[in-house]
């Protein structure tokens, strides 16, 4: 009885084995390589002047990831 109790837990940890590579696999193929660029900037002491700074940032392609230490780390997909 319990050789056969270990034959079923050993195929199950393979069919599970098989569906998680077979999953990732499939990510794999479909999904194309994105790249990114990142840049640093320098927050201003100024309260007014940062909202302008974010802004402008948005409008061309940057995403804030991080603030730490007076600097704003953006990064934008590379074209």
């Amino acid at each position: 009885m319990k050789s056969r109790s270990n034959w079923v837990l050993v195929l199950l940890i393979l069919v599970a084995m098989c569906v998680q590579g077979w999953t990732a696999w499939g990510q794999r193929q479909g999904a194309p390589s994105v790249q990114w660029e990142y840049t640093a900037k320098v927050i201003s002491s100024a309260p007014e002047d940062s909202p302008t700074i974010f802004t402008d940032l948005g409008t061309q392609g940057w995403e804030l990831v991080a603030v730490t230490d007076g600097r704003a780390y953006f990064k934008r997909q590379k074209k």
